[in-house]
């Protein structure tokens, strides 16, 4: 590993940075330059891992469609979008040797989980996401570009989204085909001081508006009802009085656009995650929706039948 005199050495932003950070007369225009000082350190010493790793000894896979060796094609420059900035490596390309098509094959890009045009890392994308989640695209584009001094628009925030919402969609599909099998689904992680903490469900439908034309503000408002579903360990705190209050610990909430058959598995799935089965209490809280209460779901040691026995 670098030093940061060896990695800093001849850049003009560091230079600049460090000019900057000098001539500062305030205690915030310090930190804000050291903030970026150390985004531009994170950026260099990832391009240095990055290329290291390409310098590594290659073995080629073989060709998926004739069985051929792959042959190296030389060295091509890669660009990201990341949480620290923008980065940039060179890595090896490989190729059929007899040009079978859609043979490009990249193994350190495969390597580190990236995928072919993809302009924005995981992370960033995870971030950009949550922040469109709890304000406006165009609010969470500015804040974004606040910390990383990169220029995310409101239009690709959208389309991360769009994107992620689609894999979790699917990946959640996957586990309702499974659980529709009979496979064990893959149970969250409690701490201890959790896992014997009895387990609250509830469930109720709410009226949400809608637009009834997508992308437009045009119409009579369409309402629908979007049934809701919380899971929460029953935990407790001591106020300053000295007084011990209830308090609803690790919160999980599952919804659904549709009727109760389609939200009946959905919260069963999430139910087993929280480890029902073995909490020491299980509390299922509901109004007089027959829906929500009917013991006839046609489930195998249905959790609704198991949490009113409790």
């Amino acid at each position: 590993m670098s030093s940061i005199e060896q990695l800093c050495q001849g850049q003009p932003e560091w230079e600049k940075h460090c000019e900057q950070l000098q001539s500062a007369s305030t205690l915030s225009q310090m930190v804000q330059i050291g903030l970026q000082m150390g985004l531009f350190l994170a950026r260099k010493l990832i391009e240095q891992e990055l290329e290291q790793r390409a310098q590594q000894p290659m073995n080629w896979d073989n060709c998926s469609l004739c069985g051929t060796k792959l042959q190296s094609k030389g060295w091509q420059s890669r660009k990201m979008e990341t949480l620290v900035g923008k980065i940039e490596w060179q890595r090896r390309v490989g190729r059929c040797r007899k040009g079978c098509p859609k043979s490009l094959s990249i193994p350190l890009d495969e390597a580190i989980g990236i995928k072919p045009h993809q302009s924005g890392s995981e992370e960033l994308m995870r971030l950009g996401c949550l922040l469109s989640i709890i304000m406006p695209y165009e609010l969470a584009s500015w804040i974004l570009g606040q910390w990383s001094g990169l220029s995310i628009s409101a239009s690709t925030l959208w389309n991360w989204v769009q994107i992620k919402g689609q894999e979790a969609q699917a990946d959640l599909e996957a586990q309702l085909q499974a659980q529709a099998s009979g496979e064990e689904c893959e149970i969250e992680f409690l701490e201890a001081s959790l896992a014997t903490l009895s387990l609250a469900i509830s469930a109720d439908g709410v009226m949400v508006p809608f637009r009834p034309t997508p992308h437009s503000p045009k119409g009579k408002t369409l309402w629908q009802e979007i049934k809701v579903g919380i899971l929460a360990r029953l935990g407790s705190r001591i106020s300053k009085a000295g007084e011990r209050l209830p308090q609803l610990l690790h919160h999980r909430v599952v919804a659904v656009l549709g009727n109760i058959d389609e939200f009946i598995p959905r919260i069963r799935l999430e139910a087993r995650k929280q480890s029902f089965e073995s909490a020491p209490g299980v509390i299922w809280l509901s109004d007089g929706g027959r829906g929500f209460w009917r013991s006839n779901c046609n489930y195998e040691n249905d959790y609704y039948s198991q949490a009113k026995a409790r």
